[in-house]
């Protein structure tokens, strides 16, 4: 998600315009699943297990308003694709793999204090 263009992967220019130009619905049912994942679920678990912070209530309205916007994401997709092209889901793709790769790193960190 940080590299622009993968570069272990061999492939020619007449194959990455292609790509460009193509929908790929197969990333739909593999997409799908880590909206409620693992990784989501851990997410959740933390934050309760620290308690002070985050109260039930702040988590469960955390929930429902993560719903509301990845439904609305999904709603207008079309629109939001048309708006930002082609480079700017790179330029969003790129910058949100570095925030996964921060709260990764996050987790990781808080784990090893508490070992």
């Amino acid at each position: 998600m940080l590299c622009l263009i993968p570069n272990n992967i061999k492939s020619t220019l007449e194959e990455e315009q292609e790509h460009l130009k193509k929908e790929n619905v197969a990333l739909v049912p593999l997409a799908t699943p880590l909206l409620a994942g693992p990784g989501a679920i851990t997410a959740v678990l933390v934050w309760r297990q620290n308690g002070g912070y985050f109260s039930d209530t702040l988590i469960l309205l955390t929930i429902v308003l993560s719903c509301i916007l990845v439904y609305l994401t999904f709603r207008f997709a079309q629109v939001i694709k048309s708006i930002l092209g082609v480079c700017g889901i790179c330029v969003f793709t790129r910058i949100f793999g570095l925030l996964l790769t921060v709260i990764a790193v996050q987790f990781i960190v808080q784990s090893i204090q508490q070992i």
